[in-house]
């Protein structure tokens, strides 16, 4: 890891100047603990799997803001009970994270995008069973130069040929164009573009101009990726504008819903899938 110094300026007020170390390789915290991943070059042709998440599943997609609400831990085992799988963005290492983990047997990979106050952030996947294969992708947002991740796991899926294809995303927010944030999503776009399998992909994608949403949406329908629809809707916005979103391919939904939280400052999104 090497620590460089940075100074992360918005609309002209510093906000952050800290010493961060940013892995030079793609690396992941896990139950299983630290280890090496690729990078998301490709896909590998993997099926057969037996066992794995039921045919109809829930998912927990959340912006968890780095476990810095008072009221995370409730809340996480308020929106997480019942869950088959877990998308968190703003994840961290902190042993509270780990420990609510190991009381609910959850096998979880957290990409260690940078570390912070002795703390690594990224995104989190977490399900009841392993993935058979991982790998993510880091992207320094122009401002900063502090990368933003996304993790592709893949879940082997009761009646399909192929694992679940699982995509979780915390996307560029600060650049003044959006040349990062396109690199990003056509990255996402490309990786799953030949996948034969079910895709869900999901997170914070700091849609808060209406740009940036309709980039998303095109890059999204160019890759046959339906966006969900959801009941009730309580997002986090900027204006009217949500930044938390989820797509699917292969998969019907059931129900979908956002509501309110003390345990972020963005509220946690609820899926039921399934695959037909």
């Amino acid at each position: 890891m090497s620590c460089v110094r940075y100074g992360l300026t918005l609309a002209g007020a510093l906000l952050l100047t800290a010493c961060l170390e940013i892995p030079s390789d793609e690396v992941i915290y896990s139950n299983a603990g630290e280890q090496l991943i690729d990078r998301c070059s490709h896909v590998p042709a993997r099926q057969g799997f037996p066992g794995g998440l039921p045919a109809s599943f829930n998912v927990l997609v959340w912006n968890i803001y780095k476990l810095q609400a008072k009221e995370w831990a409730p809340e996480l085992t308020k929106w997480g009970a019942g869950k088959d799988l877990l998308l968190l963005q703003e994840a961290t290492d902190a042993p509270e994270l780990a420990s609510w983990f190991a009381s609910g047997h959850w096998n979880w990979q957290q990409v260690a995008a940078f570390r912070f106050e002795q703390r690594t952030a990224g995104v989190l996947n977490a399900a009841q069973d392993p993935a058979v294969y991982s790998c993510s992708w880091r992207l320094p947002e122009p401002s900063s130069r502090i990368p933003k991740s996304a993790l592709m796991s893949l879940y082997p899926l009761q009646g399909s040929r192929y694992p679940l294809m699982v995509v979780n995303v915390h996307a560029i927010n600060f650049e003044l164009g959006m040349a990062a944030y396109k690199k990003q999503l056509e990255q996402i776009g490309k990786l799953t573009r030949k996948y034969q399998g079910p895709v869900l992909i999901a997170g914070d994608f700091n849609t808060w101009n209406g740009k940036r949403l309709a980039l998303l949406q095109q890059i999204m329908v160019r890759n046959q990726l339906q966006p969900v629809r959801y009941g009730q809707d309580e997002r986090m916005r900027v204006g009217s504008l949500p930044l938390d979103h989820a797509f699917t391919r292969g998969l019907t939904v059931a129900a979908a819903s956002s509501q309110r939280s003390t345990g972020s400052d963005h509220n946690p999104i609820s899926l039921e899938l399934h695959y037909p």
